[in-house]
């Protein structure tokens, strides 16, 4: 294997799902006193709270969010219907460079030969690397592909990120594996959005469709098709389904990493954010895609890519 596997026991040891219900029963008290002035004067008068702050699966960022989603499947599973699934392999982050060049990763170095010219805006200016796929351990879920890396570099000076096929947003480059010389790091152009390194562990798993007949929640939907980075399953729709004619590849979450709690990335063992953090911040580092949203990346049948960014 390319990427190091997910150790998913030693996750759902450390988040315990009613560990984190509890944490949340003993929290929203707090929350209520702190914004009316008083305690509750029973149950009834933060249950909705409490409803609506209980940890569901998220975005999948990190452990914590990994550890939740397997958890609450297990749970479900004698419940709901699981129903057409697809195999999908789905990342979770470490902060940092990684030991391998050629991961799935976003921000920092690339996978990028020294001698290939660096991408360029149509102005002339270096684009923004943004992330790299591997498709290596993932071959048997896509098929055969015009490359086995993906990199994605852009253009910060388009309104929006361009939203949808835009051709000045975002340039797309196959690469073969087997690269060894690489750009170095003193040579990567600077350019005025800067992202800092985070890399993948690789979880095989698998997207269901979404049994809307049981669940009024939207949210829950996340249970069943998997939203965050992930190659190969169904996509996660932030709005609307596009491109029904063409493959889907790949998706690229924005990194919604629980900063204030240990392990908010698998090699971050110490909270990056006081634990009292209620609501934590995104990392301004990280990619965010508009309002936590999603890069969608599909093949056409003539091998071009296209992609859709969507956001809440």
């Amino acid at each position: 294997m390319i990427h190091e596997p997910v150790d998913i026991e030693r996750w759902k040891a450390l988040f315990p799902i009613e560990m984190l219900r509890e944490e949340i029963r003993q929290l929203v008290p707090q929350w209520f006193e702190r914004d009316h002035g008083r305690p509750p004067r029973d149950y009834s008068e933060i249950a909705d709270w409490v409803e609506m702050a209980l940890p569901h699966t998220d975005s999948i960022t990190g452990p914590l969010h990994v550890a939740m989603l397997v958890q609450e499947r297990e749970e479900l599973r004698e419940q709901v219907p699981f129903r057409n699934p697809l195999p999908t392999d789905v990342f979770v982050l470490g902060k940092g460079e990684p030991a391998r060049r050629d991961v799935t990763k976003t921000g920092g170095l690339p996978c990028w030969p020294r001698e290939r010219p660096w991408p360029r805006t149509a102005a002339g200016e270096p684009m923004t690397f943004i992330a790299q796929f591997n498709f290596f351990d993932s071959l048997d879920i896509t098929g055969p592909l015009p490359g086995e890396l993906l990199l994605l570099f852009g253009d910060q000076t388009v309104p929006n990120g361009g939203y949808h096929d835009d051709p000045a947003a975002f340039a797309f480059h196959w690469l073969p594996a087997g690269l060894d010389d690489l750009i170095a790091a003193a040579d990567v152009p600077e350019t005025a959005w800067t992202l800092a390194p985070y890399y993948g562990e690789i979880l095989r798993t698998v997207d269901y469709t979404y049994p809307e007949d049981h669940f009024e929640q939207w949210f829950r939907a996340r249970v069943f098709e998997i939203e965050g980075i992930k190659i190969g399953g169904r996509p996660y729709w932030v709005q609307n389904p596009e491109f029904p004619d063409d493959r889907f590849l790949c998706v690229l979450g924005s990194n919604e990493a629980a900063l204030n709690r240990p392990f908010a990335y698998v090699n971050t063992p110490e909270p990056l954010l006081p634990a009292s953090t209620h609501f934590w911040p995104s990392d301004k580092s990280a990619v965010i895609w508009g309002d936590s949203g999603s890069l969608y990346i599909f093949l056409t049948a003539d091998g071009k890519i296209r992609w859709s960014e969507q956001c809440y």
